[in-house]
């Protein structure tokens, strides 16, 4: 209830996970610094229940800034609630930016089976080797598809598949 919102951070952030229900609110104020300081905490902390929060607020977000922090909070997560939002995100990858590159990251520590084809066909020089190692942490993560099994692209408008070989 204190007004001074620096002070209402400190008590949630000290109280730990019983102070996580006011980081919503406090990230609502009007106070750009207290913002930020409420995502570099919950990425910090790898703090998973203010995802679907952030996630209904990352597309409105206008600065450059937050928005990058809200990637890395996903990415610290792990979570796939993130997923959609941040495939969304591939059609933006430029090479150099380091938007594109948390983008990369976050799909690196969340993504599932589809975000492999959207990021395999975004591959532009300078984010080739990121791309790929993304995908192939992705796919340790998931684990490997049965020796031949086809799967269809949803990317792919033409129809694509894929086949998993059955190289060990």
């Amino acid at each position: 209830k204190e007004s001074d919102f620096e002070l209402r951070f400190l008590a949630a952030r000290l109280t730990g996970s019983r102070g996580t229900r006011f980081f919503p609110e406090l990230y609502e104020s009007r106070y750009e610094d207290i913002k930020l300081k409420v995502v570099r905490h919950l990425t910090e902390t790898r703090e998973k229940s203010c995802v679907d929060f952030f996630l209904s607020r990352v597309k409105q977000e206008e600065s450059k800034e937050r928005r990058l922090q809200l990637v890395d909070y996903f990415a610290s997560t792990k979570s796939s609630r993130a997923e959609p939002f941040l495939r969304h995100e591939i059609d933006k990858l430029t090479s150099g930016d380091p938007y594109s590159m948390a983008v990369i990251h976050a799909l690196r520590e969340c993504g599932t089976y589809e975000s492999i084809e959207p990021l395999y066909n975004k591959r532009r020089w300078g984010l080739t080797r990121e791309i790929e190692e993304a995908i192939a942490a992705i796919q340790e993560r998931i684990g490997a598809g049965d020796s031949g099994a086809l799967s269809i692209s949803k990317e792919d408008t033409d129809g694509g598949l894929s086949i998993t070989d059955d190289r060990g």
